[in-house]
């Protein structure tokens, strides 16, 4: 775990939820970086399923969506969001800022050997609420925290100022 960090083990999308409920209050900017499940196994198993010639058919349903939970209990808190997406980058990404009520979101297209999950570089393009846009280029994934934890400033900065002069 990074230092100076409190770390919350849990082991469901459920406890995830719940602890970021129970935490959220004492947050002044909440940075989720990916869904830890977006389906779950609609029953469990209490068992072994044992391996036999017949098809397996496995049904699930939706988690629930932790992010955009969380925007009811915003207040001030800033939400950042990331949206890994494999088409339509810009498309999906501004619909899943305005569904989940985001302030910021950092959307990454997947896929690409040179940049990515596998790979030490990334790109990213980063859109707030009000629309405006910024793309990374091709950067090291530190260089890339970098440039998202600065535009994080910027909005919460602008953001202060706005309510310090109304």
């Amino acid at each position: 775990p990074p230092r100076g960090c409190e770390t919350i083990a849990v082991r469901t999308a459920a406890e995830m939820n719940d602890a970021m409920r129970a935490r959220v209050t004492d947050s002044d900017v909440v940075v989720m970086v990916a869904a830890v499940a977006d389906y779950r196994p609609r029953r469990a198993a209490s068992a072994k399923i044992k391996k036999s010639e017949a098809a397996l058919t496995l049904e699930l349903e939706r988690t629930d969506d932790i992010l955009a939970g969380l925007a009811g209990a915003r207040g001030r808190r800033m939400l950042i969001g990331f949206a890994a997406e494999t088409d339509d980058l810009r498309a999906n990404a501004v619909k899943k800022l305005a569904c989940k009520g985001l302030d910021l979101i950092v959307a990454n297209a997947v896929g690409a050997a040179d940049r990515g999950f596998d790979a030490s570089m990334n790109s990213a393009l980063l859109i707030d609420a009000a629309g405006n846009e910024r793309e990374s280029g091709l950067v090291s994934k530190d260089e890339l925290a970098d440039r998202i934890w600065d535009e994080a400033q910027r909005l919460r900065s602008s953001r202060n100022r706005a309510i310090r002069e109304a």
